[in-house]
């Protein structure tokens, strides 16, 4: 090679041809001497494809070798683009730092100092590491369709309808229904619904005795025995003549007796439903009842009417029953329908 005295140790000193072949720039027996060190270089020295001494255009970024068709291509860039292998990691392992470029354009280790941290933007755009926010539900939340398999509500304000499918057939133990304040309850079948409770005269139906044969115009009739109850506990016995209620709702009370008249007797006979002292209801009075011997009238009525807790219910015979008058078989059944 015609210029390797004037070169130095390789081509490019003032100027090189291309040089072949070329390895023949380390065939200096003497070697290179050494051409010192600097912190901070101004260029960096590279070879073209032949060999030849060059440097890389000054640039900002990364300093990367690119494979191309005719070999690696070492340039700088500030978009470099390394295949990086992959680290596979599952819930709870530690993965250790992320790199992060820093506000001053500097990328650093991102060393997290608390636990339970997530990553979130700024308004400028910029990361930031803050705790797990508290989750917010819109109220009301509002729901178009919602597939749960299960779900447990505190309180909740329903305004829409509610509709229902796939639901188990069984038996009813509980009902489900509102309060008087627009509230979901629970009750149980025998509070809902239509209840019924039956008292009569006597301990058993029909009864050997006959504790109202005796009864007189305008008292009050015996019926403080109850024979059937549905599980509502509707009314209670207050004594032996007096009902009340336990439970308040909408009732129809339908009530009964025989009324005898001996030889001799006359009168107009009825059986009154008494509520709370006042007649509202006299049945199917028998009007003008003579007898010359033995009669007998069945006297029934009943009565609609909201009822309220400590009501009183009592049976009565008319004040104008007249003489000679015996009641059998006197009972009473309620039932509440709301």
């Amino acid at each position: 090679m015609s210029n390797f005295g004037n070169s130095g140790c390789g081509c490019g000193g003032c100027g090189c041809a291309v040089c072949q072949p070329a390895n023949v720039i380390f065939q200096n027996p003497g070697g290179c001497p050494d051409p010192g060190s600097v912190t901070t270089g101004a260029h960096l020295a590279v070879y073209d494809p032949n060999f030849c001494a060059r440097r890389v255009l000054d640039a900002e970024g990364f300093i990367v070798a690119n494979a191309t068709p005719n070999g690696y291509q070492i340039s700088a860039t500030t978009q470099p683009n390394v295949n990086l292998s992959n680290f596979s990691v599952t819930s709870g392992n530690t993965i250790g730092s992320l790199l992060v470029r820093n506000s001053d354009g500097i990328i650093r280790t991102l060393l997290a100092t608390g636990a339970n941290l997530i990553l979130m933007t700024n308004a400028s755009g910029q990361f930031v590491l803050q705790p797990i926010p508290t989750p917010s539900v819109p109220d009301p939340l509002a729901v178009t369709t919602a597939n749960i398999g299960t779900l447990t509500v505190g309180n909740e304000t329903i305004t829409g309808g509610l509709k229902f499918t796939g639901l188990v057939v069984g038996a009813v133990a509980n009902t489900i229904g509102l309060d008087a304040a627009g509230n979901v309850v629970i009750g149980s079948p025998s509070a809902t619904g239509v209840q019924t409770a039956m008292f009569y005269e006597s301990a058993s139906s029909p009864g050997a005795g006959t504790p109202n044969g005796s009864a007189t115009p305008g008292s009050f009739l015996i019926i403080g025995n109850q024979l059937y109850d549905s599980g509502a506990g509707l009314l209670g016995v207050t004594n032996s003549t007096t009902l009340k209620v336990l439970v308040a709702g909408k009732y129809t009370l339908n009530f009964c007796a025989q009324v005898a008249y001996t030889s001799g007797g006359t009168g107009t006979p009825a059986i009154n439903l008494v509520i709370n002292g006042v007649i509202v209801n006299s049945g199917n009075a028998r009007d003008g009842i003579t007898s010359t011997t033995d009669r007998t009238a069945f006297i029934a009525g009943f009565q609609a009417m909201d009822l309220g807790v400590n009501d009183t219910v009592q049976l009565q015979l008319s004040a104008n029953a007249g003489s000679h008058t015996h009641v059998y078989e006197a009972r009473i059944v309620a039932q509440k329908f709301a």
